[in-house]
């Protein structure tokens, strides 16, 4: 299933590259928070293998749509010649989403009972949670807040 989720990752971040060439970064970013909701629903769902296959393609789709597309959001927000830093915020963010997103699957599956559907769907809240603040954001106004602080001298 490892290697099916790869392979799928790499798909997804191919064609989902092309797709945020043509609509943008934050429409692609919502897409692909709505498949990783779908893939969740459909695990929690599951009742046979075949399910979980599905699921899990769906999830290397998203996971590799949501890299490029978040690295490429978080590249256009860069001020020319501190995309280091910015980089490496989101970086350091990615990595604080990945503890605070384990902590709350395990914490949620201790207070469940063991309940890994209830866990999973915990996960969704986040992904749901993170489509709604991502409508706030202005890919325009962004790339623009970038373009002027680059023509500031630091």
């Amino acid at each position: 299933m490892i290697l099916v989720v790869s392979v799928t990752a790499a798909v997804g971040a191919a064609v989902f590259g092309m797709v945020q060439d043509r609509i943008g970064a934050i429409k692609t970013l919502a897409i692909t928070l709505s498949i990783w909701t779908v893939a969740i629903l459909i695990a929690c769902m599951a009742t046979e293998k075949v399910h979980l296959w599905i699921a899990a393609n769906f999830v290397g789709v998203a996971m590799g749509a949501t890299g490029s597309a978040g690295r490429a959001l978080v590249g256009q927000f860069s001020p020319r010649g501190r995309s280091g830093e910015f980089l490496g915020l989101w970086g350091m963010a990615h990595k604080l989403a990945t503890c605070i997103g384990a902590v709350t699957f395990g914490v949620v599956t201790h207070l469940s009972g063991n309940n890994y559907r209830v866990a999973l769907l915990s996960c969704a809240v986040f992904f749901i949670g993170g489509l709604v603040l991502l409508w706030r954001v202005d890919e325009k106004r962004g790339r623009l807040a970038a373009k002027i602080d680059a023509d500031i001298p630091v």
